[in-house]
């Protein structure tokens, strides 16, 4: 069995540039689930992952890239001030985690499950999240930003202060969710799949104006001058 890595010692193999191994950080996170100041790189294999359980997982002020994590579970995970760059988590658990002040960027997270979790100041920029589930989320202060929102489940969810900019939204789901102080700058909805996913959504008065203008330039509606 591999020695135990300590934070101290994970930590300065992220300050030298090192690329940590897949098996020392999932020999870590089975021990003491707590990783600080690291940065995973290249991480790729599906089936080790599977393996082991990264549930309760605590990473803070890290940066996570290019790794290929498909499926794997990280239930009630906490992510502090971590950058996920490039990374697959498509079909991955993430159910009841904790989110703040991270950024996804280039990631693949469809059919990741994040329900009952919450994020506080996080962006997703250019990553695919199609028929991901947000089941019940609590979401402040966070950027879809040129995100693919396509079949996804963000029912009985509440959003404040959040921007959906320049997204493609299609087919998802969003009944009984509450938006405060949110927007839709330049996003799309795909008018195919109609506005049923919006049954029971409830927007203030500017809210409503600004989906109305974005649909109406989608069909090609123009106010008369």
């Amino acid at each position: 069995m591999l020695k135990e890595l300590t934070t101290l010692e994970l930590s300065l193999k992220a300050r030298q540039q090192l690329p940590l191994t897949l098996s020392e950080v999932l020999e870590s996170c089975q021990n003491q689930k707590d990783l600080r100041n690291v940065s995973l790189d290249s991480i790729n294999s599906e089936e080790e992952v599977n393996l082991v359980n990264l549930e309760n997982l605590d990473i803070t002020e890290s940066i996570i890239s290019k790794c290929f994590l498909p499926g794997a579970s990280l239930r009630s995970a906490h992510f502090t001030k971590v950058k996920f760059t490039k990374c697959n988590f498509a079909g991955a658990d993430f159910r009841k985690s904790v989110f703040k002040e991270c950024i996804f960027e280039d990631c693949n997270l469809q059919g990741a499950n994040f329900g009952n979790s919450s994020f506080n100041k996080v962006i997703f920029k250019t990553s695919k999240l199609e028929d991901a589930f947000f089941f019940r989320v609590n979401i402040f202060k966070v950027e879809f930003l040129k995100a693919e929102l396509k079949n996804l489940t963000f029912n009985e969810s509440e959003f404040s202060q959040t921007s959906f900019t320049e997204c493609i939204i299609e087919g998802c789901n969003f009944s009984n969710t509450k938006f405060k102080k949110s927007n839709f700058p330049n996003s799309t909805f795909g008018l195919n799949y109609g506005l049923a996913g919006f049954k029971g959504v409830e927007l203030d008065s500017i809210q409503i104006s600004q989906l109305a203008e974005s649909l109406a330039l989608e069909v090609g509606i123009k106010q008369i001058q």
